[in-house]
């Protein structure tokens, strides 16, 4: 947020706002990935592991919006 302060550039501003949701799953990874081994339980790894599949897609995508402005 603060580069788009200081740049007014949109594609900083996209990419700040899917970082935000990128965060947010991999804190949801980590909460699995314990709840997992506290428990035990196999079902939470994949549930892990589909969501490492979405974080994988977004952040590439976010990463490619901050290519818009290296060019």
């Amino acid at each position: 947020q603060e580069a788009y302060a200081i740049t007014k550039l949109p594609p900083i501003n996209d990419a700040h706002k899917q970082f935000v949701v990128i965060a947010e799953l991999w804190t949801e990874v980590a909460r699995l990935l314990d709840n997992a081994g506290k428990n035990n339980d196999e079902s939470l790894i994949n549930k892990a592991s589909d969501i490492l599949v979405d974080l994988s897609s977004k952040e590439y995508f976010a990463m490619k919006t901050l290519e818009e402005i290296a060019v």
